[in-house]
């Protein structure tokens, strides 16, 4: 289709969709917007902005090289959506290799520190434009996540923000201006997944089949409710700020 927006989404399983991946949030969102658009997704499960910990051929990896997946065929993105922070916490890179971020007008390549996520998170960013320059880019920051860290998350979150700011990078800030919150069980519950429901969606509180514990759903995956009531206002109004149709 002539006039549809081609978004690239990059990242974890919160982009991916986990164990529905016919639709994850960002193709969620995005049909839910006024103009047409096409997804070409090569988020995976576990994935992280550090060099990955998990060597399953079909979890984890670095972000960054996801670049590498796009299909030869594919038509250039007018617009790149990617997240990750998730499963670095989880995997404790950003316990022992946080990193600090080069200075506000240092933009070479060469002085990326790929041991530390700081220096990654810029690689990953810097390798974007540099493949599609003319394409915004925007991170999603994910909800306040019950199943991690949460001072882990809040500096990192600070961090990330810092990062997107000086490349010119939009945030659609789920986790900042949104008060989903899953270290709150009722939150947990009422909005996040692990598996499908009896419908063969992601499941709610009236389609899952298996029994809820204090540790399922975990509060990590948002299902479609809570794609809709928090992410689909803030992900969709910074789509519309930056593609301008």
């Amino acid at each position: 289709m002539a006039d549809e927006v081609v978004i690239y989404a990059f990242g974890d399983s919160i982009i991916k969709g986990h164990c529905y991946p016919e639709q994850g949030s960002v193709e969620h969102v995005a049909a839910s917007l006024a103009f047409p658009t096409r997804v070409i997704k090569m988020a995976r499960n576990g994935a992280t902005i550090c060099p990955s910990a998990l060597r399953a051929p079909d979890l984890g990896g670095q972000i960054l090289k996801q670049c590498d997946e796009v299909p030869a065929d594919a038509p250039l993105p007018d617009l790149i959506v990617f997240n990750g922070m998730t499963n670095d916490i989880y995997q404790g890179f950003v316990h022992t290799r946080m990193g600090a971020m080069t200075g506000e007008d240092d933009y070479d390549a060469d002085d990326f520190d790929h041991r530390t996520f700081a220096g990654c998170l810029e690689a990953t960013i810097a390798e974007f434009h540099r493949r599609w320059p003319s394409a915004p880019i925007i991170y999603l920051a994910v909800h306040k996540n019950g199943s991690i860290d949460f001072m882990d998350q809040l500096s990192v979150h600070k961090l990330i923000v810092a990062v997107c700011a000086k490349w010119n990078v939009a945030v659609a800030d789920v986790w900042n201006d949104a008060d989903l919150d899953t270290r709150k069980d009722s939150d947990r519950i009422a909005y996040s997944f692990d598996a499908l429901g009896a419908d063969g969606l992601p499941s709610t509180p009236k389609t899952a089949e298996c029994g809820r514990s204090e540790y399922q759903p975990s509060g990590t995956h948002p299902n479609f409710p809570a794609i809709d009531r928090y992410y689909r206002p803030i992900l969709g109004k910074t789509i519309r700020m930056v593609v301008r149709r």
